[in-house]
């Protein structure tokens, strides 16, 4: 971030020269005073959010900052940064890329007004975001997956973990710190005056640290995006000298395969279930779902006792009947989260949460855990997603419910659609509900409260199809 402009990077050579004019100490000679990353460079970032919002005051005192100071632009926080501020440094977070609520004041925290009157609330955005975080976060990761990035990554590690991190190769890229931040260079068992110690920790504390080298030699560049070989159809899969697999495709051109994929077992019905792994493509009829992680084992339902059945997957082999559903009506869907965690729901529209305790390996039982209230008509679809603890159910009531997996409660209800749930799914990366009759981009927003991890609360639906 130093040599972002000429004029920038010459005076921070000329700092560099000039300690070792006048001082001629050599151990001191740097060209920054000041981290790239630390704790308050952090927690200022991402202020806006729990337990962030705590950690920020903590760092400062048991107060905010001056609002004008504050994060609360992304263009001028980019000019410091990168032009007007000889001491600061500072490089972006993860959530630049990923996690658009750390722009946004949600939770209303009064931060004061700036020189201008201004009340400081939400981050201002670039005009090419529109405003809207969630277009300025997928703009930004675009920006860091593009050709260009890729093509001179390379450059960046070397000066972060690799070569250019210390010793002459640094000093001609513009990227010596202060002694203080090599934490190899300082042995504090050394040092026998508490209060130098004590500046030194501090010091650290509140800069930041260079992280440990990692390479001492230049990082090799990232292997670029391959082109369609002459004479080839776009749509052909390319692979990587050594690695026969096709790695990607061209997704625009894709067609229909002439060759049935399939797994170490074909469906003997309409497919109703499919679980891709390394190795092959597991799938499984209707009524019918696979349990993680090995996906070994199916649990049925659908028959005409109401009851449902755990078995083998590939065979016929049954391995325990529950004939306990059946007192929950019939059994319309069901999903399972984890090995022993098992969600049904059905005509009763009341979603069930089922444990199946297991002995050396083998099933002995279902309990319920949790009945959970809340559709008026049968629950057609269920969805889950490990990673937020979330499970969505859909019913022909035209309502889709989020639970808490972890607490098995209510979270919340999306809009209403104008027809009956018939599937639905999550994605587990932009925290996205799917169906067929609407898309739901959620938003995590993070609660004060310790034992609550987060609220969902749904944005209006950006696919409304009149089908």
């Amino acid at each position: 971030m130093g040599a972002q402009t000429k004029e920038r990077k010459l005076k921070f050579i000329h700092r560099f020269k000039e300690v070792e004019k006048t001082e001629g100490d050599m151990t001191v000679q740097c060209h920054y005073y000041t981290h790239y990353s630390s704790a308050i460079i952090v927690a200022s970032y991402l202020v806006r959010m729990p337990p962030f919002t705590q950690a920020f005051c903590a760092l400062q005192g048991g107060s905010f900052d001056v609002a004008d100071r504050m994060f609360h632009s992304v263009k001028s926080t980019w000019e410091s940064a990168s032009r007007e501020n000889m001491s600061d440094v500072r490089e972006l977070t993860p959530e630049f890329f990923y996690l658009p609520e750390f722009l946004t004041n949600c939770n209303g925290v009064e931060f004061g007004c700036m020189q201008d009157g201004t009340v400081l609330g939400d981050v201002q955005l670039p005009p090419w975001a529109d405003g809207d975080p969630r277009k300025f976060i997928s703009l930004h990761r675009k920006a860091l997956e593009s050709d260009f990035v890729s093509a001179n990554l390379h450059h960046w590690i070397d000066l972060i973990f690799g070569y250019k991190q210390q010793g002459p190769a640094a000093v001609d890229a513009v990227n010596i710190f202060h002694p203080y931040f090599y934490g190899d260079r300082m042995d504090l068992s050394s040092i026998t005056d508490p209060l130098i110690k004590s500046t030194i920790l501090g010091f650290v504390s509140n800069f930041g640290q260079v992280p440990k080298q990692l390479f001492t030699k230049p990082h090799p560049a990232r292997t670029a995006a391959g082109k369609p070989l002459p004479g080839k159809d776009v749509s052909t899969p390319v692979s990587l000298p050594g690695h026969p697999q096709p790695f990607f495709y061209s997704l625009q051109s894709l067609r229909p395969s002439q060759v049935t994929v399939k797994g170490s077992e074909s469906p003997k019905g309409a497919i109703g279930h499919i679980v891709p792994t390394e190795k092959t493509i597991l799938a499984v009829e209707r009524n019918k779902v696979l349990l993680p992680p090995l996906w070994n084992r199916t649990f049925s339902w659908g028959f005409d006792d109401f009851s449902c059945c755990l078995g083998s997957y590939g065979s016929d082999k049954v391995l325990m009947t529950f004939e306990n559903l059946a007192a929950w009506g019939r059994c319309l869907c069901a999903v399972c989260p984890s090995p022993t965690t098992i969600v049904t729901s059905g005509t009763s529209t009341v979603v069930c949460v089922w444990e199946l305790s297991m002995t050396k390996g083998r099933p002995r039982g279902l309990r319920l855990r949790q009945a959970l209230y809340g559709h008026t008509q049968a629950v057609t679809c269920l969805a889950a997603s490990v990673t937020f603890s979330l499970l969505v159910s859909g019913s022909q009531d035209c309502t889709c419910i989020l639970w808490d997996l972890d607490h098995l409660t209510h979270v919340t209800r999306l809009p209403t659609h104008r027809e009956g749930i018939s599937a639905i799914t999550i994605s587990d990366v932009s925290v996205t509900v799917l169906c067929p009759e609407a898309v739901f981009p959620l938003t995590l927003r993070f609660s004060f409260r310790i034992t609550e991890k987060f609220r969902y609360l749904a944005s209006e639906s950006i696919t409304d199809r009149k089908q």
